[in-house]
């Protein structure tokens, strides 16, 4: 496992500063005072903030992943909605 994270740490501090294709869309608009917008509506007692992640799906468990991925964004957004109401 360390060996996996010195080759993970070599390769980020070699591309530090490189701007890939994929990068772009980190670019795009984001609103002054979004989150305090957010945290106010969904009333949470902690601010909020973004996290980029990467996930790795097997190809042939996709659809799969995308059905419970939707099945739990369906049942977070019913739980979110009835706490704001």
């Amino acid at each position: 496992m360390r060996i996996g994270f010195l080759r993970t740490q070599d390769l980020y501090l070699r591309t530090n500063g490189q701007i890939y294709w994929s990068d772009t869309h980190q670019t795009s608009y984001y609103p002054e005072g979004y989150h305090r917008s957010l945290d106010s509506t969904m009333r949470v007692g902690v601010p909020g903030s973004e996290m980029i992640s990467e996930l790795y799906v097997p190809r042939k468990e996709l659809a799969s992943f995308f059905a419970d991925m939707r099945e739990d964004f369906r049942t977070m957004s019913k739980r979110f909605t009835a706490r704001s109401a």
